[in-house]
Formats: C-alpha cells, structure tokens, sequence
C-alpha cells in the first residue's frame, strides 16, 4: 500500500523533510567544526567532545573526515538539502511525491552504505566515538525506512519508477513529463549553487596556503635537518613517529598558547604518525641569559612549574592550565593542580628546587645552540621554523612529510 497520496501525504512528507532538516543541522555543525579546528578559530572542546573515546572535535579534524581539504560533512549538508527539497515538492504537489520519494530511498540508500564505511573508519580504525555522526547514520536510516514504507514497492521497482522518470527516456510519462522536467531541473539548480558553495567555502579556508607551504619546503631545503635530545622531554604522540614537531615555548607567550592548541589538534589528526615535544624557553631575565631585559617575568617561574609537572606524567592535561596562569590566581593553578591529582605545596616546593631551574636552563641552551631567538619555534623533522603559522598551513605541512616528500 502506497502512503504518498490520499490523507497520508503530508504526514509522509512533512516527517521526511524533518528528518532531512535535522541530518542538514548535524552535517552543517560537523562542516563548521572540521574548518574552524583546522582553522584555528577553535580551540575548545564541543559539547560532544567528553572523553578521549567520545570526541566529536578529533573525528571531524582527522584526515578521513575529508578530500581534497573538503569535509565529507559538506556533501552530507548537500544532499540533505536536496531531500530536503524533495519533500517539499511531494508536498505541494502530489504527482511528484512518487518522484520525490523514489530518488529520496535511492540517495539516502547510497548514503546508508557510506556511513557504514564511515562508521568502520571511526570505530575500528580511529577507535573514536562521535555522537553526531551517528545522529546522521540514524536520521539516514529513518529516512531510508520511511521512504521504501511510503512507496509500497519493491527496491527493483523503485529503481525501475526513478529510470523511467527521467525526461526524455519513456513516452509512457505522458502528461507527468513536465513535472519530471521539473523535478530534475530542480536537482540541476541544488547540485550546480551547493558545490559552488562547497568550493567558494574551501577556497576561503586553505586559499593559496599549498604555495605557502612550497615555500617553507623550499626555505627547510636551505637548511641542514638537526638532531635534538628528546629524552626527557614531554612527549605526546608515538615514540616512532614518521613526523616529529619539537615546540619551544613560553607560557606566557599569546602566541605560543593559540599555537600550542592548534598543535594539540594537528596531533589527534594524526596521531598514529605525528609526536609533539615540548621544550622550555622562557623569554624571562631571571632564568634566560640571553634575555637583556625584563620580559615575561613569571616564564621563568612557569617553567620550573612545568617541569615538576612532567615527572608526573601529566604534562599534557596541564599545558593549557600553564599557558592561562597569567590570567588566573594562584588558587585556581592549585585547584587545577588538586584536580589532576598533584598536590599543589609539592609541585610549588619542587619548583623552587635547583634541579627544576637547571632542567630549563639546559632547554635554553639547547635552544640557543639550535639559533631559537623568539617564541614560539618548532623544528618539523629537525628544519627550523618561527613563528605562529596558521592551522592549514602545519596540516598540509605535515602532509608533505607523510607524502615522502623531502624538502
């Protein structure tokens, strides 16, 4: 029994373009999310971003989430306007509800078979959870359901009724030809805007940054690629990495802070083939020599802090607490440090320990023998690079390296 006609049409269509609104608002946040982390504009965690399982931000940063630097998500906001459209047309106009549902079962039929690929990339390859990309599995699967429900008929005839519509190709259409006429043109118009729209987006994000990036390879091929002593260093990422980006930073440097996020994401990106290191070098008089002049003077302090810190092993939850200090009192450091399970007089006395203060010196030098002048610096597989670089540009960067290409 068929339930796009009579009494039922409009509920069958009305909860069609429901379901496709809400597969539009998930695929959309997911889309902003990809080109706002990779961006830098995002730092944060989402409200889906709980744990080191369930987390949203590193399944819409990771390199299956795209192609060509264009989030999946984009093409799912694409169809879902599409189906969206769809229903719409089927309910304001009847003869097209067999059209509009036909295509609708096919498209959200491909896009069933896509997520469990998807769906196979996130669980068993990245091992991560992400709530609203499973929201659109479900909301796809609905549609598929509903769809096939409303038709009454088999995916044979479903297939068959989608071929015959296409105008031109069966004179048994009669009178109902200008409505496929227009129902196609209808998909012509969606396709031909949202894939400008997809393209204008991508361009705005990475731009001309792949030049860029050509002429950091080209300046690293001046260079002669260093060794640096890692041991000891915090580490985040596999111990054999194919790339190794090695920061030397302060935490109160602006710059480095926003930088060290942006490095933060660029490593659950990859974080099968990409291990961060962090290096102390804090632009303060008190325990830089090369420092002429008061700078920030609470780096040093900071450092030391950081240092105590690492032989916890819990550098990496508390980098971000380090780089806001300059901003918070010394009772939020301590509650941030209880938090985390340190006891804070412990970390404090450590910190005024000489061990602590030669700890950083020794980054310091090395850095210095390294030609490290401003923060912050990083060396990408021993080449030395300054500055604060945009989140696309270390993406496709590290790209390069994976790619085999050497500078």
């Amino acid at each position: 029994m068929s339930l796009h006609k009579g009494r039922a049409r409009p509920l069958v269509m009305t909860s069609l373009v429901l379901l496709a609104l809400a597969g539009f608002a998930a695929s959309f946040y997911l889309a902003v999310s990809h080109y706002s982390i990779l961006s830098g504009q995002r730092t944060g965690a989402s409200f889906c971003s709980v744990s080191e399982v369930v987390d949203c931000d590193a399944v819409a940063a990771s390199p299956y989430s795209e192609i060509h630097q264009i989030p999946w998500a984009s093409f799912g906001a694409l169809v879902y306007l599409l189906l969206i459209s769809f229903g719409l047309l089927g309910l304001a106009f009847e003869p097209l509800s067999a059209f509009a549902l036909r295509f609708t079962f096919l498209i959200s039929l491909f896009c069933v078979l896509f997520d469990a690929y998807l769906a196979f990339i996130g669980f068993a390859v990245l091992k991560l959870i992400c709530i609203v990309c499973i929201f659109t599995y479900l909301v796809n699967l609905g549609i598929l359901v509903l769809s096939k429900v409303a038709l009454g008929e088999g995916v044979r005839g479903i297939i068959k009724g989608a071929w015959r519509s296409l105008p031109f190709l069966d004179a048994s259409l009669g009178e109902q030809r200008h409505m496929a006429r227009l129902f196609h043109s209808l998909i012509l118009v969606i396709l031909i805007f949202g894939m400008a729209g997809i393209i204008g987006t991508r361009h705005h994000f990475v731009g001309d940054k792949a030049q860029t990036v050509a002429k950091i390879l080209e300046s690293f091929a001046q260079q002669r690629p260093v060794a640096i002593a890692l041991e000891g260093s915090p580490r985040l990422g596999p111990e054999r990495a194919k790339v190794t980006i090695v920061e030397f930073s302060d935490f109160q440097c602006p710059y480095c802070k926003e930088f060290a996020s942006a490095l933060k994401m660029l490593q659950k990106r990859y974080s099968r083939d990409l291990a961060l290191y962090f290096k102390h070098y804090p632009l303060d008089n008190h325990c830089n020599p090369y420092m002429q002049r008061p700078f920030h003077q609470q780096a040093c302090e900071l450092a030391q802090i950081g240092v105590c810190i690492e032989k916890s092993g819990k550098f990496w939850e508390m980098d971000e607490v380090l780089f806001n200090s300059g901003k918070t009192s010394a009772t939020s450091l301590a509650k941030a440090l209880e938090a985390r399970g340190l006891n804070p007089g412990e970390v404090y006395s450590c910190s005024g320990e000489s061990w602590a203060r030669d700890r950083v010196l020794q980054d310091i030098h090395e850095g210095r023998k390294l030609g490290v002048k401003a923060t912050p610096t990083i060396f990408v597989n021993g080449y030395r690079l300054e500055g604060s670089l945009d989140s696309y540009i270390l993406n496709l960067l590290v790209e390069r390296f994976l790619e085999g290409r050497k500078p």
